[in-house]
Parts: structure tokens; C-alpha cells; sequence
């Protein structure tokens, strides 16, 4: 179980197009980890004005900005 969130981001990767959201958290034991998925974009929008995150990463972003965890957007 996530005990704190530590960072959230979106990475867009530019040899794909690919663009992915991350979640990294610490557990009630002390251990980090990562959660990770797609970000669905509209079809030919390089920037669209809303992102679309399933429905468990969604969550993980709400409880982040809930806990005052910025989210960052990056590219490679």
C-alpha cells in the first residue's frame, strides 16, 4: 500500500511518440517503487489540451495534487 507519493510526471519520448505517466511512491514499509501507463493523446494532437490517463493512474495523479505533489512534464 503507497504510504507517500513522491513524484508524478508524464515522459513523452521523441524516437516513438510515445508518452507515459510515472508515479513514484514509498510503501508503510519504507520500500520505493514505480507505477507506470500510457497516456492516450487525440490521434495527430502533439499537445493536446487534456491528457487521458486510465482510470488507476488517473487516481494516482488526483492523490498526488491532493498531496500537494506537483506534476512534471518532460521529453527525451
Amino acid at each position: 500500500m503507497i504510504a507517500k507519493i513522491t513524484a508524478a510526471y508524464t515522459r513523452h519520448y521523441r524516437d516513438n511518440g510515445q508518452t507515459t505517466a510515472y508515479v513514484e511512491w514509498i510503501d508503510h514499509k519504507g520500500e520505493t517503487g514505480r507505477t507506470e501507463g500510457p497516456v492516450l493523446l487525440p490521434i495527430g494532437t502533439k499537445h493536446p489540451l487534456a491528457e487521458v490517463y486510465g482510470l488507476h493512474m488517473g487516481t494516482l495523479f488526483a492523490r498526488a495534487i491532493c498531496t500537494g505533489v506537483e506534476i512534471d512534464h518532460q521529453t527525451w
